[in-house]
């Protein structure tokens, strides 16, 4: 009990660390969950259901499929005939059931692709106990049981693969500039082609360059055609200036026999930057000095006889 001036012990501290701890421990759990497939699984035995998602710098492609029977089937009904010298009533055992989950594994993949697989195995644990014996009855003649077979679920698979586009690369003519010199800067980059293997199915990924966006140092402009992705460019002022290029990617994938491309909506980037060294012009050279030019005069007599003589100095 619990009387003013008593100082709490240290086990009723423990119990509100306890709760907090599992809170965080849970919240950890949470945060490392798996990311989710970009598609579900295929309704049809056999058959092959494709999709895609867009992430924040990847595009995730994704092909799942179903075997066997579909889920919630049942393959019907056994009937046993029971005889002895003395028949029995038995009574008919509980209809055994069947617990599925799926268990994700991650599977890093090495070069070309560098992707991350996920692949998904069904894991089925049967929890049917076959019932005791019940009490012998009367000898009334044959019993017949009947047992009904056990719902067996659908297996399913899925894999994904993330794919990223080609870094740009920005190229400047010359990274050494005068103030007021013009030079050109290109954001080099174009469609290009990625492949892995979901499923044992092929998938392509065409990456399209659409747009671009430029930051010279005074703010970023607004997106613009990809053909602007050239530009000749003056500094007035000396100094080291960052300049940058974002470039968005559209993305299409198509699997072995597909005829046309399934585009994803959305835009994933691409950027790159270079710093250029920007000097003052060097002075220009200073102007040569005049050479002086003998002087014609005409005078009326000798001017060192007669100094003064009209035209002499």
């Amino acid at each position: 009990m619990y009387r003013p001036g008593m100082k709490l012990r240290s086990s009723s501290r423990r119990l509100v660390i306890g709760p907090l701890v599992v809170f965080f421990v849970a919240g950890a759990f949470l945060v490392n969950a798996e990311p989710a497939h970009a598609c579900s699984a295929s309704s049809n035995p056999g058959a092959y259901a494709y999709g895609s998602a867009l992430g924040p710098d990847a595009l995730i492609v994704c092909a799942s499929t179903a075997s066997g029977a579909k889920a919630g089937s049942s393959g019907g009904a056994s009937s046993t005939t029971v005889g002895q010298a003395k028949p029995r009533v038995v009574a008919t055992p509980p209809k055994p059931t069947t617990t599925c989950r799926i268990v994700t594994k991650a599977v890093f993949l090495g070069p070309p692709t560098y992707a991350t697989r996920y692949v998904d195995t069904p894991v089925c644990v049967s929890n049917a106990q076959l019932p005791p014996p019940s009490k012998p009855a009367s000898p009334t003649g044959v019993t017949t049981i009947t047992q009904a077979t056990p719902t067996v679920p659908a297996a399913s698979s899925s894999d994904q693969s993330s794919f990223r586009p080609d870094p740009i690369q920005l190229w400047a003519a010359s990274s050494l500039l005068h103030s007021g010199d013009r030079v050109d800067l290109i954001a080099k980059t174009t469609t290009h082609l990625k492949q892995a293997v979901i499923l044992g199915q092929s998938v392509t990924v065409r990456f399209t360059p659409t747009l671009v966006r430029w930051n010279f140092g005074d703010g970023p402009t607004g997106w613009l055609d990809i053909a602007a992705a050239t530009q000749t460019r003056t500094f007035a002022y000396s100094g080291s200036q960052s300049v940058s290029a974002t470039v968005r990617f559209t993305a299409a994938f198509r699997f072995a026999g597909q005829s046309g491309w399934t585009s994803q909506a959305g835009y994933l980037p691409s950027d790159d930057s270079v710093t250029l060294v920007i000097a003052d012009q060097p002075p220009g050279p200073s102007p040569a000095a005049k050479p002086n030019k003998p002087r014609v005069r005409l005078v009326v007599n000798d001017c060192q006889t007669q100094p003064s003589s009209l035209g002499c100095p």
